[in-house]
C-alpha cells in the first residue's frame, strides 16, 4: 500500500509525497525558473524520494511535474531572457548539477527529458530513482525513449544488483502493456539474461510477501532461464500464488505470460467489445518427474496450490487407476473444494454419472 499524504496545494487531495518534499519540488521549480540551484534542496529531495516503492513512480512522475510547475511551454519573461543571456538555463543548471537529471526526467519539455536521461552515468542509489527513468521507456516520444535506452544500458552494470531487481519486480509486471516503445522495452529483459542480475530478481520473488511477486513470475515466464528456478519456487517460495504458478507451470510442461491487450467483441455490428489480456505460451524445460511435481503440489498447505494438483488429477482420467493412492488422500482435504473435485473423480471412476 502506497502512503498517501494531504497536497499542500489543496487540502480536498491527496499525494503519494510527502509534504516537505511537496514543498521542497515548489521551491526547486521557483530557483530553476529563476536560473539558481539550492543543492541542499534538491539533496533533500532525492532523499526522500528514494525511500519511496517503486509502485509509485507514476503518480510522482505526475506530480514532479505538476509541483514544479516543469511544463512544456513556459511563459517568456524578461527574467527569462536574461537567465539565457547569462547561461542560466535549466539546460546550464544541468550540465553543472547532475543530481537534476533524475527531476528534469519527468519535465513536460521532451527536450530536457532527453538531455536528462543522456547526463545520468553513474550508479543508480535507489530502486525507486531506478524505476523513474525506465519509465521513460514508454514516453510518447521516440527520442527520450531512446535516450532512456542507452542510460539504463549504461547504469545497469554499475548498480547493484539488489536495487535493479528491486526495480524490475514492478517494472516486469506491467512491461508488456505498455504501449510505446516495443524495440527500447527489450532492455529489461537484460535483467534475466544477466546472471547476477537474474540470481537477484528470482530470490526476492522467492522470498516476496507484498509487492505481487507472483505478477512478476508470469512476466518472466516468457524466459526459459526461469524453468531451472520453477522447482524450487513451488516448494519453497513465501507466496502461496508463486507456488501455485511455478506447480502449474511445471504439471501442465507450459509457461504461459501476457503479451498485451486486445478487443473481444460482443457486437461488432454495434461496436461493443470489452479488452481483453492476450497470453502466450511456450513448453517447459522440466528436470524432474511429473508424478513427483503433483505429489508436492498435493502436499502443499495453500489451497491455491492443491487445486493444481486436483486439476491435473481430473484433467487426466487415463491416469486415475495408476493414481489411486493419492486420489484417496485428497479426497480428505479440508478444502470443500478440492473435496468436491475429488469427489467428481471419484464418481466417474466408479462409472456413476
Amino acid at each position: 500500500m502506497i502512503p498517501r499524504y494531504p497536497d499542500v496545494d489543496d487540502e480536498r487531495r491527496l499525494s503519494v509525497l510527502p509534504p516537505s518534499v511537496q514543498r521542497g519540488l515548489v521551491r526547486l521549480g521557483e530557483d530553476v525558473r529563476d536560473g539558481s540551484l539550492d543543492k541542499g534542496n534538491l539533496t533533500a529531495i532525492l532523499d526522500r524520494l528514494s525511500g519511496l516503492p517503486p509502485t509509485a513512480v507514476i503518480q510522482v512522475d505526475r506530480e514532479i511535474r505538476y509541483k514544479a510547475h516543469f511544463f512544456e511551454y513556459e511563459q517568456v519573461t524578461f527574467l527569462g531572457h536574461l537567465n539565457a543571456i547569462l547561461g542560466r538555463t535549466p539546460g546550464r543548471l544541468l550540465e553543472r548539477n547532475g543530481d537534476l537529471a533524475y527531476i528534469f526526467a519527468c519535465h513536460g519539455n521532451g527536450y530536457l527529458r532527453e538531455a536528462a536521461l543522456n547526463r545520468v552515468g553513474g550508479p543508480i542509489p535507489s530502486a525507486f530513482l531506478f524505476a523513474l527513468l525506465a519509465c521513460q521507456l514508454n514516453n510518447w516520444v521516440p527520442q527520450v525513449r531512446e535516450a532512456a535506452g542507452k542510460c539504463l544500458r549504461r547504469v545497469m552494470p554499475v548498480t547493484d544488483a539488489g536495487i535493479v531487481a528491486e526495480a524490475a519486480m514492478y517494472l516486469l509486471q506491467y512491461r508488456d502493456f505498455w504501449q510505446r516503445g516495443v524495440t527500447e522495452v527489450g532492455i529489461l529483459d537484460t535483467v534475466l539474461t544477466e546472471p547476477a542480475l537474474r540470481e537477484a530478481l528470482m530470490h526476492r520473488v522467492m522470498t516476496s510477501r507484498a509487492g505481487a511477486p507472483n505478477r512478476t513470475l508470469v512476466a518472466v515466464l516468457r524466459h526459459i532461464e526461469v524453468d531451472t528456478y520453477l522447482p524450487a519456487l513451488m516448494t519453497k517460495a513465501a507466496h502461496p500464488e508463486v507456488r501455485a504458478i511455478a506447480a502449474k507451470a511445471l504439471v501442465s510442461g507450459i509457461a504461459r505470460w501476457p503479451k498485451g491487450r486486445d478487443r473481444a467483441w460482443i457486437d461488432k455490428s454495434m461496436g461493443s467489445y470489452r479488452i481483453v489480456t492476450v497470453f502466450d505460451a511456450r513448453p517447459v524445460e522440466r528436470t524432474g518427474d511429473v508424478e513427483v511435481f503433483i505429489a508436492q503440489a498435493a502436499r502443499d498447505p495453500s489451497v491455491q496450490v492443491r487445486k493444481v494438483a486436483m486439476q491435473a488429477l481430473i484433467d487426466a482420467s487415463g491416469m486415475w487407476e495408476r493414481r489411486s493412492e493419492l486420489i484417496e488422500r485428497m479426497a480428505g482435504d479440508r478444502s470443500s473444494a478440492i473435496r468436491a473435485g475429488i469427489g467428481y473423480i471419484l464418481r466417474h471412476r466408479c462409472g456413476q454419472p
